[in-house]
């Protein structure tokens, strides 16, 4: 019984630590964009778009989307490097940031355990039991890269201009 259980949670513990990040290139007329602004997060050089895109033009170079577990201890560790390993695919197609479209946990079962007790001289058996959840987490967001602007060229330097006279005399500057 001690193996069987021990084998259960290895299988679970491990079940746990798969995850994959797939990029999908985008391919189409309109790729230039300019943003309005949103809330920003710096991950190893990688910008992190939510609530919005960056106040700035830029162009979508495609999409990456990440599946993993995130139950148990192994899931909780693994949802740690959730940005890091978004960010290592973002470098590698070239991108700069993402916006990130969505993040949402899919529910792909329960495990359970229970513990129940019959005194051996009879009597009420009780026990108790406990249920947890298995999820995954994906997450998917546009892999864009920022466009350099132009830097326009500086206005002329402003003279002073004379203030007017008031009441026919001049006004010191």
């Amino acid at each position: 019984m001690l193996r069987v259980c021990i084998a259960a949670m290895l299988l679970f513990a491990f079940s746990g630590a798969a995850h994959s990040q797939e990029f999908e290139q985008w391919e189409g007329k309109q790729q230039v964009y300019e943003g309005e602004g949103g809330t920003r997060k710096t991950v190893d050089g990688v910008d992190f778009w939510s609530n919005g895109s960056p106040p700035r033009r830029f162009i979508l170079i495609g999409y990456v989307t990440d599946r993993r577990h995130k139950s148990g201890l192994w899931g909780t560790i693994r949802m740690s490097s959730l940005f890091e390993d978004i960010a290592e695919v973002v470098k590698r197609v070239g991108g700069d940031a993402v916006i990130v479209l969505s993040a949402e946990a899919e529910t792909t079962g329960a495990v359970g355990t229970g513990n129940f007790f019959t005194p051996p001289s009879g009597g009420n058996t009780w026990g108790s039991t406990t249920t947890a959840l298995v999820q995954k987490q994906i997450t998917r967001g546009a892999v864009i890269k920022y466009l350099v602007e132009e830097a326009l060229p500086a206005p002329p330097p402003l003279e002073p201009t004379p203030l007017p006279p008031v009441n026919g005399k001049p006004v010191p500057n």
